[in-house]
């Protein structure tokens, strides 16, 4: 689900004036017919304020999804939120080209907001940390998926600069998924060789 925010003005301004009584009774409908959900949450909105995101962690906290994603508010061009951008002047369009529209990046966002892009980030942060047990420990980290955590343990540590570089990117940012992504990537980038060297074969 794109939850997106917790705040109906952030809503608003997204044009997605979605109820959030509605969003609520749909978490609870999908916990009652034991459904999984994904929910995804922004951060990083032009005007968006310190009470505003504070009100997407409440939300957070009372849907409890079983995995979610924060993402930084990132403008692609051609998108009306681009345009605006350009209009108000708010937004670095080298830096979003340096970050390739990455919107799970682990850098600062390339909008100017009330807040410092260092700020924006440690926002993001904190609100993915909040779902960290039910994002890792209760849906990943279990039996069922103890052949793939161990593929993926292995693959991320035969890169040791790789995952160095992640383990920096941890400490500075305090972001879990940093982590996470690494052991992530190095899994798919083995499963892709292993693939490739069996057409081979």
């Amino acid at each position: 689900f794109g939850v997106e925010s917790g705040s109906p003005e952030v809503l608003k301004f997204m044009k997605k004036p979605i109820p959030l009584d509605k969003t609520i009774s749909i978490f609870d409908l999908c916990k009652k017919i034991k459904m999984k959900t994904f929910a995804n949450f922004m951060v990083g909105f032009p005007n968006e304020t310190a009470e505003d995101i504070k009100k997407t962690e409440v939300l957070m906290r009372r849907l409890k999804p079983d995995f979610c994603s924060v993402c930084i508010t990132t403008p692609f061009p051609g998108t009306e939120l681009f345009n605006y951008a350009i209009q108000k002047g708010i937004i670095d369009k080298e830096g979003c080209e340096d970050l390739e529209y990455n919107v799970y990046r682990e850098s600062n966002s390339c909008v100017s907001t009330v807040f410092s892009p260092q700020e924006i980030l440690q926002f993001k942060n904190k609100l993915q940390n909040i779902n960290f047990y039910r994002n890792y420990i209760k849906i990943f980290f279990n039996i069922k998926n103890l052949k793939y955590i161990l593929m993926a343990f292995y693959a991320g540590i035969i890169h040791p600069v790789l995952l160095l570089k992640a383990v920096r990117q941890y400490i500075k940012n305090k972001d879990f998924d940093i982590i996470v992504i690494h052991f992530y990537r190095s899994l798919h980038r083995l499963l892709l060789s292993r693939k490739r060297a069996g057409k081979k074969g």
